[in-house]
């Protein structure tokens, strides 16, 4: 190969990347404009905001080891400790990474990543059972009931609309934009494009297909049996309705870091958008096995770090904020897995983030739970969210109010961003 024509594996896998993240990719992101300035910077502020939908495991996510009530409580989920094989990855003494999610680390370490281990909204269900629809549409509107006052609009869409809107948001790759990005600030949804006639159409019932195939194979046989009933499984076990409402949507975690890195290079264009909305399905853990959560644990902190790379120099002056629309159970179920809990992780990495765990640790203590045995919240999502508008984007206390009608007495979280 000529000199002229050479090209290298970085250049290659980054070509990869790049078209893997089309708009046909499985995943939906939204973007829009904001005429908003970063603090002490005449440049734009950008934001991304990745939805995590089914309810991320926290306790998985970021185990706290040091809390002594940890392994009682999770039982056969607790990860070994620091330093043994596929142990917790220490950040604090307390709180550590699962071992999936070492991608990371290279954040926490240079003090860009910083973690509310145990915060929610005000939406506590309905009879004290969490719903996915409620408690996304509650967390997507910022208010205390999904269909309460300001319900109406999405709390992004009203930020935009104080920050200075801008042109109108698009959603890729999805029927419709994301409810948080729904609201008066002009929005439009793009048609999504076909597939590369290489891949060809999305195929139903695939893995069973190829397993029937291949029954009579002694090395594939086996193997694609198992993948099938694997992927059968939470239909299965919790019934197609309850699978279609945990993803709402979404496609698959495991195409959360194409879709990401393309998110990542639009957001760095110079004149192109800058705010994104990447939703991505799968975390509902109802069941096990382990290695299933093990495998979206690595598909999240693989996106968001494809997420920092696509920005490249931007992630200087971008914040990248992660949530669920709640947390899990702290024990197992019988069947391995974590049922709906309450309180969950705020994940922010990016240039203006100040690291570290934010907010206070209830802990593991039976009596410290909250009553549907999930983490008691010890800090309102929305003080994240008002932190992020306010020294990010400006946002005084007014605009804060129009955009969160119900939370005039959340004050913003301190601590999470840097100053100047």
């Amino acid at each position: 190969m000529t000199g002229g024509a050479r090209i290298s594996r970085r250049s290659a896998l980054a070509g990869l990347a790049a078209a893997a993240a089309a708009p046909w990719a499985g995943v939906r992101v939204g973007f829009a404009q904001t005429g908003a300035a970063g603090p002490g910077d005449a440049g734009p502020a950008r934001l991304a905001l990745v939805l995590l939908r089914g309810g991320l495991d926290g306790l998985a996510l970021l185990p706290p080891h040091g809390d002594p009530s940890y392994r009682t409580v999770r039982g056969r989920l607790a990860l070994p400790a620091p330093g043994g094989v596929g142990g917790v990855i220490d950040l604090d003494g307390t709180f550590g990474l699962h071992p999936a999610a070492l991608g990371l680390l290279r954040f926490w370490s240079a003090g860009r990543l910083a973690v509310a281990p145990a915060a929610a909204g005000p939406y506590r269900g309905t009879e004290g059972v969490m719903r996915h629809a409620d408690a996304r549409r509650a967390f997507a509107t910022g208010t205390a009931r999904p269909d309460g006052p300001g319900a109406e609009s999405g709390w992004l869409n009203r930020a935009l609309a104080r920050a200075g809107g801008g042109p109108p948001a698009l959603a890729l790759a999805g029927a419709g934009v994301p409810a948080v990005l729904a609201g008066p600030v002009a929005a439009q949804a793009a048609a999504q494009a076909a597939p590369p006639a290489v891949l060809g159409a999305p195929v139903r019932g695939l893995m069973q297909k190829a397993a029937l195939l291949y029954q009579g194979d002694a090395l594939l046989g086996p193997a694609l049996a198992q993948a099938a009933r694997r992927r059968a499984r939470p239909a299965e076990s919790l019934g197609a309705a309850h699978v279609a409402e945990a993803d709402a949507g979404a496609r698959s975690p495991f195409e959360l870091a194409a879709a990401a890195h393309h998110a990542g290079r639009r957001l760095a264009e110079p004149g192109g958008p800058r705010v994104a909305v990447i939703e991505a399905a799968g975390f509902d853990s109802h069941f096990g096995p382990v290695h299933r959560t093990e495998r979206r644990i690595a598909a999240l902190a693989g996106g968001l770090a494809a997420l920092a790379d696509g920005l490249g120099e931007a992630f200087a002056e971008t914040v990248i904020l992660a949530a669920s629309e709640f947390g899990r159970a702290a024990a197992p179920n019988a069947a391995g897995g974590t049922d709906h809990g309450l309180a969950g992780p705020l994940l922010l990495l990016g240039g203006p983030v100040q690291g570290g765990i934010k907010g206070a640790w209830p802990g593991l203590a039976a009596e410290r739970l909250a009553p549907n045995g999930g983490v008691a919240p010890s800090l309102d999502a929305r003080a994240v969210l008002k932190a992020v508008l306010a020294g990010h984007w400006g946002l005084n206390g007014a605009q804060l109010d129009a955009v969160f009608p119900d939370a005039r007495t959340v004050a913003p979280a301190a601590g999470l961003l840097r100053r100047g």
